[in-house]
């Protein structure tokens, strides 16, 4: 069995919504005479597309992550190429656990950078807002819960204090292979399309 956790999963609060898949990942090591390829992959590029609308109306990306945290963050074709790959091979035994951490860590301010060049606003900024603007916005705008919101703040302080990050440290078997510019060149068609 392969199954989605994320970096973080291994703390059981502080981490957001991610203390779900902490439990999930117990509930399976529970099963007995089970395989467990448990795969912890860091922040979605595919996250960003929820900035387009803020981009277009307001000239900016916005979240509350600090600008200079560094973020382990990966395409989900790489989360799906590496799920793939382990369902054909099925070479481990037991409970394994399997970090998934991108090409490189990037911070909010240079992924704000690489989507203004996609998109041809090489000025595009990032903006941090304040954790209860955020929470705000989540359930007003988005129809957020205040719950899930207060979780999704809890993700961001997470990710902004580094307690979102690689256990093993980067290697050969956890690097993946799409560069965030590549996406970037993606979010432009999406971007491009909604004009």
């Amino acid at each position: 069995m392969v199954a989605l956790s994320s970096l973080g999963g291994e703390l059981a609060s502080g981490n957001g919504f991610i203390a779900s898949l902490h439990r999930q990942e117990w509930r399976l090591r529970a099963l007995d005479r089970v395989n467990i390829m448990i795969l912890r992959p860091g922040a979605f590029f595919e996250g960003f597309y929820a900035a387009l609308d803020t981009i277009r109306h307001e000239g900016v990306v916005a979240d509350s992550v600090a600008p200079e945290a560094k973020v382990p963050m990966i395409a989900t074709a790489d989360i799906a190429s590496g799920a793939t790959m382990m369902l054909r091979t099925r070479n481990w035994s037991g409970d394994v656990v399997r970090e998934l951490i991108g090409p490189r860590v990037l911070t909010y301010t240079e992924a704000a950078t690489a989507i203004g060049a996609a998109i041809g606003q090489p000025n595009l900024q990032y903006v941090q807002l304040p954790d209860e603007e955020l929470a705000a916005i989540l359930i007003e705008a988005a129809g957020f819960s205040s719950d899930f919101a207060a979780l999704f703040v809890e993700f961001n302080q997470a990710l902004s204090e580094g307690r979102l990050h690689s256990l093993e440290g980067r290697n050969e078997s956890n690097t993946t292979p799409t560069e965030f510019e590549e996406f970037a060149a993606e979010l432009a068609d999406a971007y491009a399309a909604t004009a």
